[in-house]
């Protein structure tokens, strides 16, 4: 690492809790696709944020800009404290020569995970964008939980149909004041511009890489 002073996050490889599977060996830290969703990165030029569970980062740093967003709970929390590191000027680092073990005991994809996703996302969109591509990002946003939200009508899962417009009614009403208080605070001390990092941000949806490239379809 050549500048220490600007140093944000470091990451490094995950295995799972029994040793019997490293996450990482192929990869360099995490992307995002414009709808701040998450998926493997390959490019170690094109590290956008490393993941929560195995994120090392300055104590004063984390301090000084506020350190995760009190209006997330789970999932995107990671990512928007990387996002705004970087919007403060301060860069990612992965080392492929260390890993954690990691214990995963939030358990299987349910309702509850669906509406902490959507949470996690529309926090991350509207406090990092600036508005013209919060306008871009939040049309995509609203275009892939409509046809989702379709999915799970015609295949009779209400209860997730229901989640997806619960969740983003609830975010954009009742939390609505918190969050744009909170996206003040960013856009009025961040010194690197969207142009800058939009090269790290993928165009195409993560959720079809994850199924394209790597066989596994996550939300």
């Amino acid at each position: 690492i050549k500048d220490k002073n600007h140093v944000g996050t470091i990451g490094c490889m995950i295995a799972d809790y029994d040793g019997s599977k490293i996450i990482g060996e192929d990869m360099y830290g995490y992307g995002i696709d414009l709808m701040a969703a998450p998926f493997p990165n390959f490019n170690k030029n094109k590290i956008f944020y490393n993941a929560g569970c195995a994120l090392f980062t300055p104590k004063d740093t984390f301090l000084k800009i506020g350190g995760f967003c009190p209006n997330i709970f789970l999932y995107g929390e990671d990512i928007d404290y990387c996002w705004r590191l970087s919007l403060y000027g301060f860069q990612h680092y992965y080392f492929s020569n260390i890993f954690i073990y990691h214990n995963c005991a939030v358990g299987s994809f349910s309702t509850q995970k669906l509406a902490w996703y959507i949470r996690g996302e529309i926090n991350c969109l509207l406090n990092n964008y600036s508005l013209l591509l919060l306008s871009v990002a939040f049309t995509y946003f609203i275009i892939f939980y409509f046809l989702l939200s379709a999915f799970f009508l015609i295949t009779g899962k209400f209860d997730y149909f229901k989640t997806i417009y619960k969740s983003i009614w609830c975010e954009l009403t009742n939390n609505l004041r918190n969050i744009l208080a909170f996206r003040k605070i960013v856009q009025d001390n961040r010194i690197i511009p969207d142009r800058v990092l939009i090269s790290k941000i993928n165009i195409i949806p993560s959720r079809l890489i994850n199924l394209l490239y790597i066989g596994n379809y996550k939300l």
